[in-house]
């Protein structure tokens, strides 16, 4: 048997759940190291999580956080499950706020 024919590792699924969430971020103008700071206070958290103790209790927080900042208007993946959400500084909020209004007014000066 080959290793194609087992289910993922929990780990591989996480690092992948992750890799998701904090792209479809990204796409609306929160870049990884922004969202590093909120989550984990950590500038460099979301380069270098492969690579440290990525462990189920740090995903089930960072997840919760990323869940407590989620923009209303950006639909969470809908395969990934939603974990309660905890909460996030509101001057964080704002700051999430601010940058995704900054992000579509310049979307929308490129599209006219």
């Amino acid at each position: 048997m080959s290793n194609a024919d087992f289910s993922p590792t929990y780990q591989d699924t996480m690092v992948e759940r992750m890799d998701r969430l904090l792209h479809v971020l990204e796409t609306h103008g929160l870049s990884r190291t922004f969202v590093s700071v909120v989550v984990r206070n950590d500038t460099a958290w979301t380069r270098d999580y492969r690579t440290r103790n990525f462990t189920v209790a740090t995903y089930d927080k960072v997840a919760a956080k990323l869940s407590g900042m989620w923009p209303d208007d950006i639909a969470w993946p809908s395969d990934i499950p939603r974990p309660a959400p905890l909460s996030v500084y509101a001057g964080d909020l704002e700051a999430v706020a601010e940058r995704l209004a900054k992000h579509r007014n310049r979307s929308e000066a490129r599209h006219g």
